[in-house]
């Protein structure tokens, strides 16, 4: 069931929910979520602006204690002490592209900026992200690593053989 607070909300739409045409959201939302089923993401915590339409919009987060489970995609739930960010969606012909920008995470394990795309198709879609963490903990980082990033030994060693260490600057580009 979802939980947590819809304010100053504004709806409309075409059609009904097999065969939507067109519709319009905005809305202020504070500490939502919605939990696991089967193998859908769940999230907790959600607090920020929403304002879109079938064609374009965009979602601003500023959440505190942001908690999110991908199962089959991430082995562990992840929890944010902090989550600025600002989503974009457009629909262009190949698709849906996405960018995120002014992003900004904080938990107990990390602390940096995460900005980039995502254009989906039919296809498995292309990923153009920019990871820049100015702390990371090493012991805990195949908690951030996709579980088929790897084969399965590489990301059990991951996961057992890395046993302390901090960076105080990592970079990637994906």
């Amino acid at each position: 069931a979802p939980q947590g607070k819809i304010n100053d909300l504004h709806a409309s739409w075409q059609g009904d929910l097999e065969h939507l045409a067109q519709y319009r959201v905005r809305a202020r939302l504070v500490d939502v979520g919605v939990r696991q089923v089967g193998e859908q993401p769940a999230f907790s915590g959600l607090t920020g602006d929403v304002e879109g339409s079938d064609r374009a919009g965009t979602l601003r987060v500023k959440s505190r204690d942001l908690t999110v489970q991908a199962p089959g995609f991430m082995a562990d739930s992840l929890t944010l002490t902090q989550a600025d960010a600002r989503l974009d969606w457009q629909r262009n012909g190949r698709g849906w592209e996405l960018k995120l920008n002014d992003t900004h995470l904080r938990n107990q394990d990390l602390e940096g900026t995460v900005s980039g795309g995502y254009q989906i198709d039919d296809g498995p879609g292309v990923a153009d992200l920019t990871i820049n963490l100015k702390h990371a903990s090493v012991k805990h980082a195949a908690r951030y690593i996709p579980m088929h990033a790897f084969n399965d030994a590489t990301y059990h060693f991951l996961q057992t053989g890395l046993q302390e260490g901090d960076a105080d600057s990592f970079v990637l580009r994906v």
